[in-house]
C-alpha cells in the first residue's frame, strides 16, 4: 500500500489567500488538516511514525495566496439597417490563482474537482495555474429586428409586417480541469488525507472533445508514487459552451 504525498491548503478571501498548514499526528512535515504527516508503509520520504507523540496537531495560518486576471473586451453596437440593431461583445481573458472560489467550497463538484490543497507545501507557486473559472474566450451577442410595413399589399403587411424578432447568442471556450487519481486518493483517505491527487501525465495531444468523443485517453496517465503527479493544476480543457434563444412578438 502506498501513501499520498504531503499537502497543504490555500484559502482565498478578500483578495488574500490563507494557507493552513499543520503537523498531523505529531509528524515532522508541515501540512494542513485534513492531510498526512506520517505513512506506515512509506511514501515520498514521510516518516513511518510520529517523532513526538506528545503533539497532536500544530496549525499555522498565513496570507500567501495570489490571484490574477487579465482580459481584453471588444464591443460592437450598431444599427445595421432601418429596424435592425446588433450588439456583440468578445472577451479574451486569462484568470490564474493558487486556489479558486475562496478555497473553501468547490467551484463545481459535479463536473470537476477543485484543487483546494497545495500540491507542494514547500512551493505554493506550483498551484499558480489556470483558475477553475478561467474562460479564455467568450462571445455574447444580441439582435433586435422590427420587420417593416409592406406598402401596397394589405395581406402581406398583415402577415409579415410589424413583427419584432429578437434573440441572444452565447458562446465560450471550455473550462479547465485536472485529472485525478481516485485510487491513490482512496488510499490517502485512510490516513486522514481528503484532498485530490493528480495523476501522472505521460504526454500526448488532447483529442477533440465531443458528445461521442472523449477528451482524454486513459493510456496517457499513470499513478504517482511520490509527490503530486506530473501534471499542472487545471491543465486540460473541457467542452466549449454554446446557447441561443429567439423571441418573436407582435402587437395587434
Amino acid at each position: 500500500m502506498e501513501c499520498p504525498a504531503v499537502r497543504c491548503e490555500a484559502e482565498q478571501a478578500d483578495g488574500a489567500a490563507f494557507v493552513d498548514r499543520e503537523s498531523g499526528s505529531g509528524g515532522n512535515a508541515e501540512v494542513l488538516a485534513p492531510a498526512l504527516a506520517v505513512c506506515t508503509t512509506g511514501y515520498g520520504g514521510l516518516p513511518a511514525a510520529p517523532p513526538d507523540p506528545r503533539f497532536a496537531t500544530v496549525t499555522e495560518l498565513t496570507t500567501a495566496g495570489v490571484s490574477n486576471y487579465n482580459g481584453l473586451t471588444l464591443s460592437f453596437n450598431r444599427r445595421v439597417t432601418s429596424g435592425l440593431l446588433v450588439t456583440a461583445n468578445y472577451t479574451y481573458g486569462h484568470a490564474m490563482d493558487m486556489v479558486s472560489n475562496g478555497g473553501i467550497t468547490l467551484f463545481d463538484n459535479i463536473t470537476n474537482t477543485s484543487i483546494l490543497a497545495a500540491l507542494r507545501p514547500s512551493n505554493l507557486w506550483a498551484n499558480y495555474r489556470n483558475a477553475d473559472y478561467d474562460v479564455r474566450q467568450s462571445i455574447v451577442a444580441g439582435y433586435v429586428w422590427n420587420t417593416p410595413r409592406i406598402a401596397g399589399s394589405r395581406v402581406l403587411n398583415a402577415a409579415l409586417g410589424g413583427w419584432m424578432v429578437s434573440g441572444n447568442v452565447y458562446a465560450r471556450s471550455g473550462l479547465p480541469y485536472s485529472v485525478i487519481d481516485s485510487a491513490q486518493a482512496a488510499v490517502g483517505a485512510k490516513y486522514n488525507y481528503k484532498g485530490p491527487i493528480l495523476a501522472n501525465f505521460l504526454g500526448g495531444p488532447q483529442s477533440g472533445c465531443g458528445i461521442n468523443a472523449t477528451c482524454l485517453n486513459g493510456s496517457e496517465f499513470s499513478s504517482p508514487s511520490a509527490e503530486p503527479g506530473a501534471q499542472e493544476r487545471n491543465q486540460f480543457r473541457g467542452l466549449p459552451f454554446f446557447d441561443t434563444d429567439l423571441s418573436l412578438t407582435r402587437q395587434f
